[in-house]
């Protein structure tokens, strides 16, 4: 063999053994990068699969019932014919409810004013009072349907898929107020002309005045008979305040 072809020779296998080592490099670096995008994405699972099933963890980071500021002393609303009342007229707590349908914090706390009528049922009245903040568009024409259902005796239907909607972001949405009232049975041409009227405005303002003359200056707020509670907190809250007025 003459020295060129051997020097050829050496070449060809020099960048052959090149060629091969780059490849399994490469495939060993694949299967190394493999591995790690599979652990990563596996571990990012199972972190978001015990976030929801793990409410108790979650729960625990939140302020305990006695870390909440304690309830303001007022003096406790009087209740009139023209409230809107659930529940038992001689129960021993009423609990009045200032709030209105657009304000995200009343969309939180209407969970928790579900959860007390479940609760302690013919132990409480609940009364809920129209308090439309001006700068949430919404609030006002949603407060004028909840008068026109109940001018049909479906205030509290309404007052729930009002609250519905709201938390689904549909307030403003065309048309919603007459769909709400044909899902209730209502009839709809007579709620379509209350809608249209000024009918339910002087009760409104009624309310909002109530309100602003007992120190309401926000939404939600709620009065635990004389205790008032400003800003919307967890059942467990409520609860304490309402366990104590019955202990009375």
């Amino acid at each position: 063999m003459t020295e060129k072809n051997e020097n050829s020779n050496n070449k060809s296998s020099f960048f052959l053994g090149l060629f091969v080592g780059l490849s399994v490099v490469s495939l060993v670096s694949f299967f190394v990068l493999f591995a790690l995008m599979w652990r990563f994405n596996n571990a990012e699972t199972q972190s978001s699969a015990q976030a929801e099933e793990s409410g108790q963890e979650q729960v625990a980071d939140q302020p305990s019932v006695d870390e909440f500021p304690a309830p303001e002393e007022k003096t406790a609303p009087t209740i009139t014919a023209d409230d809107h009342v659930w529940g038992n007229p001689d129960a021993k707590v009423t609990i009045v409810e200032y709030s209105e349908f657009e304000c995200p914090f009343c969309g939180r706390h209407w969970p928790t004013m579900k959860q007390i009528k479940e609760v302690y049922g013919d132990q409480v009245q609940v009364v809920f009072r129209h308090f439309p903040l001006s700068f949430h568009a919404n609030a006002k024409p949603a407060a004028i349907a909840s008068e026109c259902a109940a001018d049909q005796g479906k205030f509290w239907e309404m007052y729930d898929k009002l609250f519905e909607a709201a938390n689904a972001q549909r307030l403003g949405e065309e048309g919603l107020y007459a769909t709400l009232a044909t899902e209730l049975g209502l009839d709809l041409t007579a709620f379509n002309n209350c809608m249209a009227a000024t009918t339910h405005d002087a009760g409104i303002q009624a309310d909002m005045d109530s309100g602003t003359e007992l120190g309401v200056a926000g939404t939600p707020g709620t009065f635990v008979n004389g205790k008032f509670v400003s800003g919307a907190y967890p059942f467990e809250y409520f609860a304490s305040i309402i366990d104590e007025e019955l202990a009375k």
